[in-house]
């Protein structure tokens, strides 16, 4: 027994020693395999001051970017040490560059506190001329910000966006990834991706068109103006709207769709002269179209595509099925 508490205390002492010597020769650093070895990954995180800018322009390699409201305008950067990022200002321009970083190019990355290399810009609340961000690979996060002209581009990520406002025209795209928007205003857009669900929810939409070739997309308590054109390949089609606004609706491959309630097949034409129209059309999924805010004083009349208040026949259906819910139990009883 005093033999196995020997070599317990031995062993217990050696990792000790040998934990203390990694820690003192750097194994609590990012270490990368690469091609001809193993290498030190050092990170570093700057914040930068800016002056006011009007133009923002991101082009990152493998970045996440995120721009945000504060109260000071500053550049914040979490990059690698060989990978520094470009950054000029210049006549309210400020574009920034960041480089494929050594993590990326690592065949193995042994990243205790993986972070991941970011660009984060912070903005007070005002309106820019132009803002475009793009990343090879890496999430685009925008939130209360507004701009005339919006561009955001991701190969591999996500993008998402939130009280943004895009006053004259936009260009938003994820190749691999899906897309979510919340309380965004955007006219004259194109809304894009190649995999990936597109989703918007209590927006403002004015002459936009959203596409995806594989992935669903949701539309779910918004205000569209002019025509709204929705298209996917391969995947289903989900609006929440009235029945007074103008449908035209082709579902290829599809035998059952839900026009507020009430089926139909491939194609429907509602409601076509006037001005605000969804042009909706799937390849390959379904299309069903529910109402947009729900009131519990009205029922929804499916045939007439109109919503009423028809109080009385509210009562007999409740009526009907109290007694459906209470009296069935006695009769099994008995």
């Amino acid at each position: 027994m005093k033999r196995l508490f020997k070599w317990s205390a031995l062993l217990l002492l050696t990792g000790t020693i040998l934990i203390v010597l990694g820690l003192l020769f750097g194994a609590h650093k990012n270490v990368g395999y690469y091609a001809h070895g193993f290498r030190i990954i050092e990170k570093t995180t700057k914040t930068r001051s800016l002056p006011k800018i009007n133009n923002v322009r991101i082009n990152t390699k493998d970045a996440a970017i995120t721009v945000k409201a504060g109260n000071r305008r500053q550049l914040t950067t979490r990059t690698i040490k060989t990978g520094q990022p470009q950054i000029t200002v210049k006549d309210g321009h400020l574009t920034v560059r960041v480089k494929r970083t050594p993590v990326a190019k690592a065949k193995l990355n042994f990243d205790a506190n993986d972070k991941p290399v970011e660009v984060i810009l912070t903005l007070p609340k005002g309106e820019l001329n132009h803002l475009k961000l793009a990343t090879t690979s890496g999430n685009i996060y925008v939130k209360d910000q507004t701009s005339k002209n919006l561009s955001a581009t991701t190969n591999n990520g996500s993008l998402a966006m939130k009280s943004v406002k895009a006053r004259q025209s936009s260009q938003l795209h994820s190749r691999n990834g899906a897309i979510r928007f919340n309380t965004v205003r955007l006219k004259n857009s194109h809304v894009t991706t190649e995999s990936g669900e597109i989703t918007i929810v209590k927006s403002q939409l004015t002459k936009t068109s959203l596409a995806s070739t594989s992935g669903d997309i949701h539309l779910r308590h918004n205000k569209i103006h002019g025509q709204i054109n929705l298209h996917t390949n391969n995947g289903s089609i989900g609006v929440q709207a009235t029945p007074a606004t103008g449908y035209v609706i082709h579902s290829i491959n599809s035998k059952y769709n839900d026009f507020f309630g009430k089926s139909f097949k491939e194609s429907l034409v509602k409601n076509q002269n006037t001005g605000d129209t969804f042009n909706l059309e799937t390849k390959n999924g379904i299309v069903k179209l529910t109402p947009r805010f729900f009131r519990p004083n009205t029922l929804y009349c499916s045939q007439c595509n109109s919503q009423k208040r028809r109080y009385s026949q509210c009562l007999k259906i409740i009526g009907i099925v109290l007694q459906l819910t209470v009296l069935s139990p006695r009769f099994l009883v008995n």
